[in-house]
């Protein structure tokens, strides 16, 4: 298992390198999550060093990272709270780049704010508070890929980057995770 994370902030880069999250972070995980891949330290929840390992952490826009990954070769894609941000055209382009990239049966999650993909390489699978959209002619698995994401055997689902090197050549990644690291609390619940 390969994770490759990027934002465009080093000051985001650097948090995560620290892997140290807050108790509000986890405030949609499973019951068990967080005693089972990270461990209590000053501060909040640092994740296990064994899954922590497995992280590259880049200084990159999600197009930079897009362009320098081989087509259909990655499994998952975790495009949370970024969308948002970007015009309709950029959202578009970034949707079809990670369509291109998803492996047969590859998977993209997408946060409930954020914009949905229109093209027909995509169909939904699952729409609640994480949309799951996946590559057309392999949603037969993608059911048990969604399963296997929040079984024990799963790495956490927010986890972010680390320094240069799968980019120089084109190989299979089997996690990619694209979302904000900067953690917000609500203004106000209502």
């Amino acid at each position: 298992v390969e994770i490759i994370a990027t934002d465009l902030s080093p000051k985001n880069i650097e948090a995560a390198r620290e892997g140290v999250f807050s108790e509000w972070a986890f405030r949609d995980a499973l019951p068990g999550f967080r005693e089972q891949f990270f461990e209590l330290v000053d501060g909040g929840y640092r994740i296990q060093k064994t899954l922590h390992a497995k992280v590259s952490f880049y200084n990159l826009s999600i197009q930079e990272q897009l362009s320098m990954i081989a087509p259909l070769s990655l499994d998952y894609v975790f495009f949370r709270n970024v969308a948002i941000y970007l015009g309709r055209k950029d959202v578009s382009t970034i949707h079809e780049r990670i369509a291109q990239r998803l492996a047969p049966a590859g998977v993209l999650f997408v946060a409930p704010s954020d914009p949905r993909p229109e093209m027909s390489d995509l169909s939904v699978v699952s729409d609640s508070t994480t949309t799951i959209y996946s590559k057309r002619n392999g949603t037969a698995n993608v059911e048990s890929r969604a399963r296997a994401l929040n079984s024990s055997e799963a790495p956490p689902r927010r986890i972010r980057q680390k320094t240069p090197s799968p980019f120089e050549r084109p190989r299979r990644a089997h996690r990619i995770v694209v979302e904000p690291i900067e953690e917000r609390q609500p203004e106000s619940v209502v």
